[in-house]
């Protein structure tokens, strides 16, 4: 599976954008989706959900506006 390059542009730890690039998420489904479906397909905490969707929407918002 391909990485999407622009999830290296949100500001989250690298560790974080090595996890969801792992787990074949992309920007649109970051931002299609609920932080709490984030973390719960990540294995990972709810408010770390919560931190990757908003930085996502921080940075990507125009994209989501596009759906």
């Amino acid at each position: 599976m391909k990485n999407d390059y622009r999830i290296d542009h949100i500001t989250i730890p690298i560790g974080l954008k090595d996890v969801l690039n792992k787990a074949g998420f992309t920007i649109e489904s970051i931002l299609n989706n609920e932080p709490s479906k984030i973390a719960q397909d990540l294995g990972i905490d709810e408010y770390v959900g919560k931190i990757i969707f908003d930085e996502t929407k921080r940075k990507f918002e125009n994209l989501r506006n596009a759906f």
